[in-house]
């Protein structure tokens, strides 16, 4: 499972990560030459990945299976 860290650790990612865990933020967003800098695949639909928190633990496992 993949790893998906949202902003920067504190009060950004604390803030993001709640939005996500109680569906008030469904979708994010960035360049795909970042994708080709981390030689990282992309998402797609139904990927489970590890929410990590501001101290690199991970919040319950978020599914992109609303993406279209």
């Amino acid at each position: 499972m993949r790893a998906l860290e949202l902003g920067f650790p504190g009060e950004m990612r604390d803030t993001l990560n709640s939005r996500v865990l109680t569906g008030a933020k469904t979708a994010t967003t960035c360049l795909l030459d970042e994708y080709a800098e981390e030689t990282e695949g992309l998402e797609y639909v139904g990927e489970r990945q590890a929410l990590l928190d501001s101290e690199g633990g991970v919040s319950p496992p978020w599914s992109s299976s609303a993406w279209r």
